[in-house]
């Protein structure tokens, strides 16, 4: 045995050897790591300084030119809104410019980065107060001198601003390529001490192996004399993996045990539940196993085996069996023998004991106990075994039905699972595994990545399995994979440790989810910062974003549609994890999953915002259904989480209706005067409502379950059995009806209207019938009448036709699809067209309505939603034979025809009444020319006058000899100023007399503007004050310049009648406000009033009160058609508390009508 001890020795020597080796190779890779660890360190101080820094210049870069461009769209700008949407939105680019001029402070790190930082930002404040002044001057109407601004000392400093912003972005340039010459010196060091590490560790690995292997070459021959004893193992081992039965199995280990005579005798005692042997085997035939066994039998137990000596090692050692077991019937076979008695022990359980006569020589080797207690375990290894199997027989159909029931329910999941084995061999997936693979299961299951996929997919996907086995916790990743039909998906993927129940590692199990179209969301959104607030803002779904604090830090407009309340009621104050709401909602478990990483979807629930902690009691409350996605940084960290919402509360809503509906339609069934009823395909009743009692005078329980030939006589039985057969033959989701006459219980028969169609499955398989019946006698009395009323009506009708064909004025019928049903004969007399060369709308339009027919096409587009008649306006009709009429047309609804929405259309031709007030307003613009000419000479009189002074200074200058380049300049430029007052008094006038071709969205303060910039100096002349109050920027459908004429004609009324009754401290007072529909427009005057006497008459034709050289009686009545007829609004004339007459205009709100000529 001193053999197995020396080479236990070299075991010791070998294992220093490889000690030594790992400490080798262990000090190469911490080598290794430490040059990644400083590389990674350079990379990350690459990324974090002047990465970040260059694109923060860029951003700040383009911000800057944003703003550039949107202060020029301000200077632009044609409205109020888009100057306050512009001036917003540079608001918001100088946010960024700071914020990420925040971002540069903060990574910048030597004196000449932080003073490029603060040489931008002050440049930046620089140019705050020179926008600001351009905003006041574009808000005050100055706008060519906010133009000058944006285009002398603005472009200056934007210039400036611009190249602080590139010396940043080159000085951030300057420091990568610093850090990247380290990063090439340091890599071409680490490369060399590599070189150096790896030749040094080869060589003493040489020379290890040649000394350890020349060592155990000499000790090789001395372990020979162990394979007697390893072949009986060896032996007893295979036995053990062949045999079943216990028996035979314990006989023939004890027969192996002593086969080459290593060991003189072997014998196996085995126990029952209680400790007792119940079973004895021995390689002794002999009389003496037959004694020993009789005694153990009556209770005996061997003292080898009942010793306590050494027990809790699991063997005892009998160096004598003679001194040890006197009694025992071996004592005197084995005297000069010792003995090994071993237990036969698994899982602290005690099957029995083996034991082995050995000669003394050998108790002492603790190499060779140690195999016995080995071959003792085997053995109770395999009694635990054979123990087992029967038990695991019957476990093993209950575990194959929870295989078939677990193999469905991941089969049943659109996410893609799978298992491996710590071979990363597959062993089971689901069906969306092989539609992602392309392959049946059987192709699958036992196959690795690398027999699946080719060899970069394989790669990646082993790499992840290792690291993910090595630490024992789940890992999550995203990637791409193609499918077998060339789509591209993202997936989702969670990998987790497959561990049993004694926490042994069995393999790993995988389970992915499709995120392509988060994936493709995601990208899109990094793609620009400007590109992902734009489509927040713009996105149906309501998105949020957080910060990792839990506060809101963006919103888009859908959040601020779905609540009912501005985002900055809760954005930068809103906090998740302070909200009440949310606590009280159930959602912080949600919200903590997601920034833990995970992608989380809530089920509907309930939100009420009108809470204390959210916007302040604003909002409304909501169904919604949320996804929280975490948005990630290329470390894996979470950097925000987005939220998502889907208002849902109509859907809940509907559910609830429709559960409401449920409950209703049941209630109606069993109410119904209708007798519903269900039948099988047999033709057996299944179900009817109570009114088969009244009906039929059955009971329900009488009725169901009877057959359906039973209530009928053979030949209407056959009527209706034909219409079912018809129908079961098509298989028709249609009904079918049909009048039959059915037996009542007490043998007479009803008629009945039945209605009935199949009932399917979700499989669309017939499974029955459905339906109602209903006594139709009435019904027939019913249709006596209605044939008799369709037939007066049919009368009535022609009455109609007749009394629309010979109207004195024209009249169309037509209806949604464009169709002309009617045109009466005025229609066709006066057009010249006949019904067959117009029976289309289109046709109409194109023959008599070519000039206007786009508009038309516009107004017919709304026409047919009309419910109520409606005024049209005037339109041109050319004629078949050339000519062009003036029609004024209406429209009202007549209801449906045919099946289709159908409008009458009534016109009067105007065209005589349209030559006489185009003449009166001929006259109205001629009599207000002249006064026009008269305000004209006046405001002509003052800067002719100064031209003429200056004229004279100069030709006085140059007789005194005093003239030189400055008095020139000087009186050259006041001249100037003076022609372009003269240009500008032309241009107003020539405006005031341009006809207005088209109607236009138009404020009154600026057509009141336009109308004082012409009679304002005249009113001035007569010391006529003038006062204006404008209440009101909404917009009105007008014609600017006839909106203008009539104005000037009520201002020039009221300064004539100032003038003639000579009022002191006279007056014309302006104000514009809004009522609910209207904008209104007052003028008053304090010039004594109207005599009531002739009030009525004011807006007559040619009644005037003014003299014939001074009146022509038109200027009132032109005015009341343009506000009435042309502009469709209202004109009043009153008088006033001060004593002076008032006219009131109202005009209707551009939203609230879309009055054009057609």
């Amino acid at each position: 045995m001193n053999i197995f001890q020396n080479g236990r020795k070299e075991i010791h020597f070998v294992l220093i050897i490889f000690i030594l080796i790992a400490v080798l190779i262990i000090g190469s890779k911490i080598n290794t790591l430490h040059q990644i660890g400083v590389m990674k360190k350079d990379t990350k101080e690459i990324f974090e300084f002047p990465f970040q820094i260059s694109n923060a210049a860029l951003i700040v870069q383009s911000e800057v030119y944003k703003m550039h461009r949107d202060m020029k769209d301000i200077v632009l700008s044609v409205s109020d809104e888009e100057l306050e949407r512009k001036i917003n939105e540079v608001n918001t680019h100088e946010r960024h410019v700071y914020d990420y001029l925040s971002v540069v402070r903060e990574k910048v790190r030597d004196e000449k980065g932080k003073q490029l930082e603060r040489q931008t930002r002050e440049l930046s404040r620089a140019w705050k107060p020179i926008r600001d002044e351009v905003v006041e001057l574009v808000r005050g109407g100055h706008r060519a001198e906010a133009i000058a601004i944006t285009k002398g000392k603005g472009a200056k400093q934007v210039l400036e601003l611009e190249h602080s912003t590139s010396a940043l972005y080159q000085y951030a340039n300057n420091e990568a390529h610093r850090f990247k010459n380290h990063s090439n010196a340091m890599h071409s060091q680490y490369y060399l001490i590599s070189l150096v590490n790896g030749a040094a560790v080869l060589l003493l690995l040489f020379i290890i192996a040649y000394f350890t292997l020349n060592r155990l070459s000499r000790y090789i021959s001395k372990s020979s004399h162990l394979t007697d004893v390893l072949s009986v193992i060896r032996n007893v081992n295979q036995l053990i993996v062949r045999e079943k039965d216990v028996p035979k199995l314990i006989q023939e280990i004890c027969d192996i045990l002593i086969a080459n005579r290593v060991y003189s005798n072997a014998w196996i005692i085995l126990y029952d539940q209680g400790q007792k042997a119940n079973y004895i085997a021995s390689t002794d035939t002999s009389e003496n196993f037959t004694a020993i066994k009789n005694k153990m039998d009556g209770g005996w137990i061997p003292p080898c085996v009942h010793s306590e000596t050494d027990r809790s090692k699991g063997y005892l050692i009998i160096e004598s069996t003679k001194e040890s077991c006197p009694q025992c019937p071996f004592a005197d076979m084995y005297e000069n023998k010792g003995a090994f008695s071993i237990q036969i022990k698994h899982n602290d359980k005690l099957y029995g004991n083996l034991t082995l006569s050995v000669n003394a020589a050998y108790l002492k080797d603790d190499e060779e106990l140690s195999l016995l207690q080995e071959v003792a375990s085997d053995i109770a290894y395999a009694l635990y075994n054979l123990e087992t199997e029967e038990h695991l027989k019957t476990r093993e159909c209950s575990l194959y039905h929870t295989k078939e029931l677990y193999e469905n329910i991941i089969d049943s999941v659109d996410n893609i699972i799978f298992v491996k084995d710590t071979d990363f061999t597959y062993t089971v997936c689901n069906q969306a595994f092989e539609k992602f693979v392309g392959k049946s299961n059987d192709e699958i299951v036992g196959k690795t990545d690398y027999e699946l996929f080719d060899k970069e997919v394989a790669d990646f996907f082993r790499e992840h399995d290792t690291i993910m086995l090595a630490e024992k916790r789940a890992k999550a990743n995203f990637e791409w994979v193609t499918y077998p039909d060339g789509r591209k998906v993202y997936l989702f993927t969670v990998k987790s440790p497959l561990i049993n129940a004694e926490g042994e590692l069995l393999g790993l199990v995988g389970n992915s989810a499709d995120l392509t179209e988060q994936k493709n969301t995601e990208d899109a959104l990094k793609e620009s910062e400007e590109r992902f607030t734009l489509m927040m803002r713009q996105s149906p779904s309501v998105i949020e974003l957080y910060d990792l604090e839990g506060t809101q830090i963006e919103v888009n407009r859908a959040y601020e549609e779905l609540w009912g309340f501005p985002a900055e009621q809760t954005l930068h104050t809103f906090n998740l994890f302070k909200s009440t709401e949310v606590e009280k909602t159930g959602l912080l478990p949600y919200i903590q999953r997601a920034y833990n990483g995970e992608i989380v979807q809530i089920p509907p629930y309930k939100y009420d915002p009108t809470g204390p902690t959210e916007a302040s009691g604003l909002g409304r409350k909501r169904w919604l259904k949320t996804r929280i996605y975490p948005l990630k940084e290329s470390s894996g960290a979470v950097k925000n989480i987005v939220i998502t919402h889907e208002d849902v509360t109509e859907e809940i809503t509907s559910k609830n209706a429709l559960r409401k509906s449920q409950e209703n339609y049941q209630l109606l069934t069993e109410n119904a005067l209708d007798m519903i009823w269900k039948m099988d395909m047999e033709l057996t009743f299944t179900y009817v409502n109570p009114t088969v009692k009244a009906l039929l005078g059955y009971e329900i329980e009488e009725f169901i379950g009877t057959k359906l030939n039973h209530h009928f006589s053979p030949e209407e039985f056959k009527k209706a059995h034909e219409i079912i057969s018809e129908i079961v033959r098509t298989n028709s989701e249609e009904g079918a009806s049909l009048e039959i006459a059915m037996y009542k219980k007490d043998g007479t028969t009803v008629p009945l209207e039945v209605n009935g169609k199949l009932i399917f499955d979700e499989n669309h398989t017939p499974i029955g019938f459905q339906g109602s019946a209903r006594d139709f006698t009435a019904q027939t009395e019913a249709r006596k009448k209605l044939n008799e009323l369709l037939a007066a009506l049919e009368i009535k009708s022609k009455e109609l036709q007749t009394i629309l064909q010979e109207a004195p004025n024209p009249i169309m019928l037509h209806n949604e699809n464009g169709e002309v049903v009617m045109v009466n004969r005025v229609w066709q007399s006066l057009s010249g067209y006949t019904y067959d060369e117009i029976n289309t709308v289109d046709k109409w339009a194109e023959l008599a309505c070519s000039k206007n027919k786009p508009l038309m096409n516009q107004y017919m587009d709304s026409i047919y939603s009309l419910e109520h008649k409606i005024d049209m306006g005037e339109a041109s009709v050319n004629t078949k034979d050339g000519n062009t009429l003036i029609w004024q047309f209406s429209s009202a609804p007549l209801g449906i025809i045919d099946g289709k929405r159908t409008i009458v259309t009534t016109a009067m031709d105007i065209t005589e009444l349209k030559k006489k007030d185009e003449m009166m307003m001929a006259q109205s613009r001629h009599a207000a020319m002249g006064e026009m000419i008269g305000m004209i000479a006046h405001q002509w009189r003052q800067p002719i006058a100064s031209i003429a002074m200056d004229a004279n200074n100069m030709l006085l200058d140059i007789a005194f000899e005093t003239f030189d380049n400055t008095s020139a300049a000087e009186y050259t430029q006041d001249i100037l100023d003076q022609t372009n007052h003269l240009s500008k008094t032309i241009d107003d006038f020539r405006n005031f007399f341009k006809p207005d071709k088209s109607v236009s969205a138009v404020n009154l303060e600026s057509i009141f503007e336009e109308t004082l910039a012409i009679v304002k100096e005249s009113l001035a002349s007569h010391s006529i004050a003038l006062k204006t109050s404008y209440l009101s920027n909404t917009l009105v459908n007008a014609f600017p310049r006839e909106l203008m004429q009539v104005f000037v004609n009520i201002i020039n009324n009221a300064k004539d009648s100032l003038v003639s009754n000579h009022i002191q401290n006279a007056l014309i007072e302006i104000k514009v406000y809004d009522e609910e529909k209207y904008v209104c427009a007052e003028i008053c005057d304090n010039g004594g009033g109207i005599d009531t006497t002739i009030m009525p008459k004011i807006f007559d034709p040619y009644f005037s009160t003014k003299d014939e050289k001074t009146g022509t009686g038109l200027g009132l009545y032109m005015s009341k058609m343009i506000i009435e007829e042309h502009l469709h609004g209202f004109i009043d004339a009153s008088n006033n508390k001060d004593g002076g007459a008032c006219f009131t205009i109202r005009l209707l709100k551009n939203h609230e009508t879309d009055h054009q000529e057609i």
